[in-house]
């Protein structure tokens, strides 16, 4: 029938959540550790020998905190969009406070993210995992509050290493 719209047509969505985890975990082979031993040694060594006992004390910091976030999954959080701002986990961003939002989708490359621009320039991009949940849908809801980044079709530089060196 024209002019009239269905039950589901009629639905606007109100808000879209899912669980994400705190922070993306890599899988790291025996030879990842072995090379970042090799290069953690080194590195205290050279600062020792520099005596720069405080970039040692940095490198043996990180090395501890590699090796106990190894040893743990991280915990899921709830990410929220609604009409007022998104949510993650126990924080809420109005959308006064973005700039803009971007859609990547990339499911060869193993890439499904939605990326949030903060107004304040301190702030670093918010990186959320799509995970099974429908892009499209997504834009469309987001594309009502805020601008599309249409630029944005490849993973920022900080991800690109993070995968790269698998932290």
């Amino acid at each position: 029938m024209k002019g009239k719209k269905t039950e589901n047509e009629n639905k606007e969505i109100k808000e879209l959540n899912w669980l994400i985890p705190e922070y993306h975990k890599h899988d790291k082979s025996r030879n990842w550790y072995i090379g970042a031993i090799i290069i953690a040694v080194a590195m205290v060594i050279y600062s020792l020998v520099t005596l720069n006992f405080l970039f040692a004390l940095i490198i043996i910091m990180a090395a501890v905190i590699i090796i106990i976030n190894d040893h743990q999954e991280p915990s899921l959080v709830n990410f929220v969009i609604n009409r007022k701002g998104i949510g993650v986990g126990k924080r809420f961003y109005e959308y006064s406070a973005l700039s803009n939002f971007a859609v990547l989708y990339k499911p060869r490359e193993n890439v499904k993210s939605l990326y949030f621009e903060f107004k304040n320039p301190v702030l670093p991009r918010l990186s959320i995992p799509l995970e099974k949940s429908n892009p499209v849908a997504i834009r469309d809801f987001l594309n009502k509050y805020l601008t599309e980044d249409l630029e944005r079709n490849n993973l920022p530089l900080s991800e690109q290493i993070s995968r790269l060196f698998k932290l």
